[in-house]
């Protein structure tokens, strides 16, 4: 399945990236990992996270205060 960020969604975790990396490399490190940990789950099971509205759900991310909103379709998934 494919998926692709929203333009926002790419700057906030890129953002939000940078930030653990100015307070610890190892605590980024941990961050990219469980933001991708969260990505794989969902590719894998799109319909089991909350459902926010008809078409939104959320995943939120292990250890940090970040969530991941997706809008399945049949072609991709918008995180």
């Amino acid at each position: 399945m494919n998926y692709h960020f929203h333009p926002e969604a790419l700057h906030e975790y890129a953002g939000a990236t940078q930030y653990y990396a100015d307070i610890s490399t190892s605590l980024a490190i941990g961050f990219v990992s469980q933001v991708e940990e969260g990505i794989n789950l969902i590719l894998l099971y799109p319909q089991a996270w909350q459902p926010i509205e008809e078409d939104v759900r959320r995943y939120p991310v292990k250890r940090f205060p970040f969530r991941i909103y997706l809008q399945p379709s049949k072609t991709a998934k918008t995180l």
